[in-house]
């Protein structure tokens, strides 16, 4: 028995370490405190990356704003590299891992980013003098850039972002008019790049797609990527007056192709606390008149309160023709007869995002600076409690209080209108809104009554001012039989007699009431009425009470009829919807 027993434990203690083995394999890291060598100071968003015997990287982490990493380490784990900007790499070999290995680094700061070093040339790139300094500040910023791809991979955030399309004019800090929408989520980065280096260095910047371009920009992977620093020249950029602390990397494409679209951009760093700051670049290669209205972009660099470097805003800027129907895929335009008036042809899209706050599993959390709008909402000056209102293209929303006072937060800087939610007329498309505008300045609260839109008023709006009684009005959509917007449809409106109260000596009789088009503009709504775009959409004013009417329109091929009828003076205006039917074989 005394035997049995002895073996029965043996055999469980075998069974328990078998069964453990995993569970302490896991278990097993390599952690410490990254310092200054200098000053003892920690060192915040320091990569440190474990080899193997071959050099080859198993895992990586980044350190936080107390210089603390910690980094799972399987057996195979043989040394520790770290880098971080304004520092010189370190590598540092491991001894064999225990389920814990402690191991604090210091590493020393580099007198300039400027600091010389040996490179190999550039066939593709002029001589300068200044290269060797341009290289040694582009070494500095990959490791910048390198602490922004590792900081979303080892500690990604649950980030609320904005991301907004706009209509700006050449003084570009006026917004004509914005769309805004905000969606939260735990993500690894807050704009993510399409295409690799590579690609992009092969096919460009703007890819055409049908009758459409496509642009697009780098993220911090593609300006990380070996291929970028192949396929680019680089120089250090005049100074700039307004930015006194920060160092300029420009670069160009090492070789311009016939039909591709490249970039040439800026790098910023700042040379005191060493981080990047942001990157501005231009699209080159396009029409003459879209280069001069500077179509381009930028990346922003932030560094949040635990040392994690991310990109928290981004943007294109471009030069299309005005009522392109996407402001990111924009058709090509026909600049060359017209040259000199780039001003009739074209308007500036904006298209781009923002962080709007940020938190981590450490309780780390930040806030954007951006805007606040508080009011009340009024009908013939009285307030109007617990009612819905919304702003127009945007996601922002809320309810007026008891008092009929709202506020609405997180606003991105712009000009902004209020509208009321009306199931009639959102369901084509349209917003009830007397087109009261208002516009945000970053990290401030604008004060901004919303006065309620009643229906005499909207006719006013819609129809050059007319207010008389018996006048009505109905917006209208068409929609193809795919069920996208009809742009530039014909639309004819009938009235017909035969069933309305002024019939024509019994005889069913359809009259000619109004014809014109469906709108054009899908992307952004109108800086008159403050609609969200106007993509197979219309308004017709006078029609007549207790009568049928008639819609026939037409697009690109298909047709398609609805009836409608005005039942009395009491309502005074309507919705229609068509969709379009694609012809018979």
């Amino acid at each position: 028995m005394h035997v049995t027993l002895t073996k029965f434990a043996r055999a469980l203690t075998a069974y328990v370490a078998i069964v453990m083995l995993p569970l302490a394999l896991r278990a097993q890291d390599v952690h410490g405190i990254i310092r200054d060598s200098a000053t003892r100071a920690p060192i915040a968003g320091a990569v440190v990356e474990l080899l193997d015997a071959n050099g080859g990287m198993v895992r990586r982490t980044i350190s936080n704003e107390r210089g603390q990493y910690r980094v799972l380490a399987p057996p195979t784990g043989q040394q520790l590299r770290v880098r971080r900007m304004g520092f010189r790499p370190r590598s540092v070999n491991l001894p064999r891992i225990t389920a814990s290995t402690e191991r604090d680094i210091t590493m020393v700061s580099v007198p300039t980013l400027l600091q010389t070093v040996s490179v190999a040339d550039q066939p593709q790139c002029p001589k300068r003098s200044d290269r060797a300094q341009a290289l040694a500040l582009w070494e500095q910023a990959r490791a910048g850039l390198l602490s922004t791809v590792v900081a979303r991979e080892a500690n990604p955030g649950f980030m609320r972002r904005l991301a907004y399309h706009r209509v700006v004019n050449e003084n570009r800090p006026m917004v004509l008019s914005q769309i805004v929408h905000i969606d939260s989520a735990t993500a690894d980065r807050p704009f993510a790049a399409p295409r690799s280096a590579d690609e992009f260095i092969q096919y460009g910047f703007v890819s055409e797609q049908g009758a459409t371009r496509v642009f697009d920009g780098p993220d911090a992977d593609v300006l990380l990527d070996d291929a970028f620093v192949h396929g680019y020249c680089f120089r250090i950029a005049k100074p700039d007056a307004a930015r006194p602390t920060l160092i300029g990397l420009a670069f160009e494409a090492a070789q311009t192709q016939t039909g591709r679209v490249d970039i040439t951009g800026t790098l910023w760093v700042d040379s005191v606390t060493r981080t990047l700051s942001d990157l501005t670049f231009r699209y080159q290669g396009l029409q003459r008149a879209e280069e001069a209205l500077g179509a381009g972009g930028s990346l922003s660099f932030r560094t949040m309160p635990n040392g994690l470097p991310v990109i928290d805003q981004w943007s294109l800027l471009l030069a299309a023709p005005r009522n392109a129907r996407d402001p990111k895929a924009v058709a090509p335009t026909p600049l060359a007869r017209r040259q000199n008036d780039s001003r009739e042809l074209l308007e500036l899209y904006e298209i781009g995002g923002e962080l709007a706050s940020a938190r981590w599993g450490d309780s780390t959390q930040w806030q954007a600076s951006l805007g606040t709008v508080r009011g009340r909402l009024l009908l013939h000056g009285e307030p109007i409690p617990h009612t819905p209102l919304r702003l127009v293209g945007t996601d922002y929303r809320t309810t007026s209080d008891g008092d009929g006072r709202f506020e609405i937060t997180e606003l991105l800087p712009g000009r902004y209108v209020f509208s009321l939610p009306d199931s009639a007329l959102n369901a084509v498309g349209f917003e009830l809104t007397r087109g009261q505008s208002f516009t945000v300045q970053r990290g401030a609260t604008t004060i901004a009554d919303m006065t309620v839109p009643t229906d005499s008023s909207l006719i006013a709006a819609k129809c050059d001012g007319g207010r008389a009684p018996g006048m009505l009005i109905v917006a209208g959509r068409v929609m193809t039989s795919a069920g996208r917007p009809a742009p530039n449809a014909s639309v004819t409106l009938l009235r017909d007699e035969g069933h309305s109260s002024a019939r024509l000596n019994g005889k069913s009789t359809k009259a000619l009431v109004w014809k014109g088009e469906s709108g054009a503009s899908a992307a952004f709504y109108s800086v008159f009425d403050g609609e969200a775009g106007s993509n197979g959409k219309f308004w017709i004013c006078g029609i007549a009470p207790y009568s049928h009417y008639v819609i026939d329109a037409k697009g690109d091929g298909e047709r398609g009829m609805n009836l409608f009828v005005t039942s009395s003076l009491l309502k005074r205006r309507y919705t229609t919807a068509v969709t379009l039917d694609p012809p018979l074989h």
